[in-house]
């Protein structure tokens, strides 16, 4: 899930006369009391959202500004995390492979501690966190929606799997090797090291799912 722009966000407009408002379902930043939400879709109940630009509170009194390249960081990591926590969610409700729905319950969980952890590393520096998955992301978790049994478990591996955690173990090696910010660096190292594990993971689970024939992520 490589960095990129996504389309233009904001914050819902309210329903007109008749219509009724998305669904808002609690953040997935559980633990944070000030933290940002998603606005869902009702097109979508299970759990297809749109951006919304959502702010952590800032410190008063922030310890220290962040420079651009780690506030990208913060951007792109919190993305991924996001991301990666539906397509859990996603498989861990919709797969019949045993190994798969476990994990999907352990990403669930170790995605979203890690989203706090990191919201609350850049509140104390005043940095506003968007909760926005990219545009790409954001379509890979709709196919894996429309999908169940072996083909969600394709999916699943082709857009989240070995090469995705690849992608994201590099961004956090490069944080750690040029970030500015100590405790960015620190987070990152954590990250380094859970990351491998599930990478990990998924190569003795990839052999044992069959790919339905498409290609690429």
């Amino acid at each position: 899930m490589s960095p990129g722009s996504g389309s233009g966000g904001g914050a819902a407009s309210p329903a007109g006369p008749g219509s009724s408002a998305p669904a808002v379902r609690p953040s997935l930043m559980t633990g944070l009391q000030a933290g940002p939400r998603l606005a869902y879709s009702s097109a979508h109940p299970a759990a297809h959202f749109h951006r919304t630009q959502a702010q952590v509170a800032p410190a008063a009194q922030p310890k220290m500004q962040l420079n651009q390249a780690d506030a990208r960081f913060v951007t792109v990591a919190m993305s991924r995390g996001l991301g990666e926590m539906e397509a859990g969610r996603i498989i861990a409700a919709g797969s019949t492979d045993a190994r798969l729905k476990r994990f999907g319950e352990r990403m669930v969980v170790d995605h979203q501690q890690a989203n706090v952890h990191l919201a609350k590393l850049a509140s104390a520096r005043g940095v506003t966190v968007q909760e926005e998955i990219q545009d790409r992301e954001r379509a890979q978790l709709d196919e894996m929606r429309q999908l169940s049994g072996p083909r969600l478990d394709a999916a699943f591996m082709r857009h989240f799997g070995v090469a995705a955690h690849q992608e994201s173990i590099a961004l956090f090696e490069q944080q750690v090797r040029e970030g500015k910010d100590q405790e960015l660096r620190a987070y990152a190292d954590q990250r380094v090291k859970v990351l491998h594990g599930q990478l990990e993971e998924l190569r003795k689970i990839q052999p044992l799912i069959a790919d339905d024939g498409k290609g690429g992520r």
